[in-house]
C-alpha cells in the first residue's frame, strides 16, 4: 500500500470506528449527558472531532472555507458557537450539549468526512510535505478558541499539511473516541 491509500484507509478507519463504535450504539439522550464523574459529552465530543477536522483540513491546509461556513450549516445545528472546543467552559460545553440538533451534528460529521476523503483523492504525495501559512489561515478562519484556547495555535505551528491530517483528523479523533467509550462506560453501555 502507498501512503496515498494509507492515509485514505486511516481516515476512513477513524470514521468508521467513531460511527459503529460510539454513535450507532448510543440514544440521543446518552449522547447529551455529562456524568457525574465528570468529563465530555459524546455529542460535544462528535462537534469538537468535527469542528477540529474541518478547520485542519478545509481552513488551514487546503486554505478553503469550511464545511460549517455554509449558513445552512450554521442554522441547522442550532449551536451559537463556530469554535472548535478548545477552551470553553463546562456552561459552554453543557448548553452546546444540551441545545445541537443530533442529526444536524451527525450529518455535519459525515460532510465534514467527505469533504476530506474527496481532498485525500486528489493529493499529490508531496503537497503532504507544504507547511501552511497558519497565521494567514486562522485569520480567514475567523475567532476558533477563546483567549483560553490560544495554546492552539503555538502547538500547530509549524506543521506540514501531513501532520494536520494524521494528527488532527484522524489520530485526535481516535483519543477521543477513547474518551467517549469512558462515558459510554460511565453511561452503563456495554463497550467493546
Amino acid at each position: 500500500m502507498d501512503l496515498h491509500g494509507w492515509v485514505k484507509q486511516q481516515h476512513f478507519v477513524s470514521h468508521l470506528v467513531l460511527e459503529r463504535e460510539v454513535i450507532a450504539r448510543l440514544d440521543h439522550a446518552q449522547m447529551r449527558t455529562r456524568t457525574p464523574e465528570g468529563g465530555n459529552s459524546v455529542a460535544w465530543l462528535v462537534w469538537h472531532v468535527s469542528r477540529c477536522e474541518d478547520v485542519a483540513v478545509n481552513a488551514i491546509v487546503r486554505g478553503e472555507p469550511q464545511v460549517l461556513a455554509s449558513p445552512e450549516w450554521r442554522a441547522r445545528l442550532a449551536a451559537e458557537s463556530e469554535q472548535i472546543g478548545a477552551g470553553m467552559s463546562d456552561d459552554e460545553v453543557t448548553g452546546l450539549s444540551t441545545a445541537i440538533d443530533l442529526g444536524a451534528l451527525l450529518d455535519y460529521r459525515e460532510a465534514v468526512r467527505d469533504a476530506t476523503s474527496r481532498w485525500i483523492d486528489t493529493i499529490a504525495p508531496a503537497a503532504l510535505d507544504e507547511v501552511p501559512d497558519l497565521d494567514a489561515r486562522l485569520a480567514a478562519a475567523g475567532r476558533l478558541w477563546p483567549e483560553a484556547g490560544a495554546w492552539v495555535r503555538d502547538m500547530w505551528q509549524p506543521w506540514p499539511a501531513s501532520l494536520f491530517l494524521n494528527w488532527v483528523a484522524i489520530g485526535h479523533t481516535l483519543m477521543r473516541i477513547g474518551e467517549m467509550r469512558t462515558t459510554m462506560t460511565r453511561l452503563g453501555v456495554t463497550v467493546r
